[in-house]
């Protein structure tokens, strides 16, 4: 990491910092800033990997969520403002810009959720170094605001990747969770996800590594 990033990277937690507190208060957003936004120097972090058959992908019920889900544009960005921290709105505008394909959930005038999915996956920008088979989509980010979940929300955002899929003929969608995060991975489990391997997260003060456990695939 050079100082350049390492200073850019400073800035961003301060910025998301400052942003949290605003939005949540003292109270929710310090311990969301010490989950999301102030980076452990030691840590270790188990992830799955799953994979589903694009036809195979089962959308059960949807919940009460009667929102809109579309494909966003580029015009959709000041939308996330609202649920984004600036290291995000970030890392969002570059998705954009590398034209992966974003799907958004609208209830009104307000972003209820989000997913990403890209074919070509850059290590740097999804934190992960996922390999992909030609035909493969990966959900590179799945969100669902806080007020808006367990609505059915998620569900509809893989339903329409999973058409997205369809029209252009992918052969299957790739996913990568934390393996402590059960509520995620219950999620891809019911919509016909199984798991095809496992990899491990480190990092020792700014030095980082992956490490591929098993690969079913």
């Amino acid at each position: 990491m050079t100082w350049r990033a390492a200073l850019l990277g400073t800035t961003d937690r301060i910025r998301d910092l400052q942003t949290i507190l605003a939005r949540e208060g003292w109270a929710h957003g310090i311990r969301r800033s010490l989950r999301e936004v102030v980076p452990p120097l030691f840590r270790r972090t188990d992830y799955v990997f799953v994979a589903a058959d694009v036809n195979d992908v089962r959308i059960g019920s949807s919940g009460d969520f009667r929102g809109t889900v579309r494909t966003a544009t580029s015009s959709d960005l000041p939308r996330f403002g609202n649920i984004a921290t600036p290291s995000q709105m970030r890392q969002h505008a570059t998705r954009f810009s590398r034209r992966q394909v974003c799907l958004i959930a609208i209830e009104g005038d307000r972003l209820a959720g989000y997913c990403w999915g890209t074919q070509h996956v850059d290590p740097i920008l999804e934190g992960l170094p996922v390999t992909l088979a030609p035909g493969d989509i990966l959900i590179a980010y799945l969100f669902v605001a806080e007020e808006f979940r367990k609505r059915g929300v998620a569900h509809r955002l893989l339903e329409a990747l999973k058409q997205y899929g369809e029209n252009r003929k992918l052969r299957r969608t790739v996913g990568t969770v934390d393996a402590l995060n059960y509520a995620s991975r219950a999620l891809l489990e019911a919509t016909g996800h199984r798991e095809i391997g496992r990899g491990t997260y480190r990092r020792i003060l700014w030095h980082r590594s992956f490490r591929m456990l098993e690969d079913g695939s």
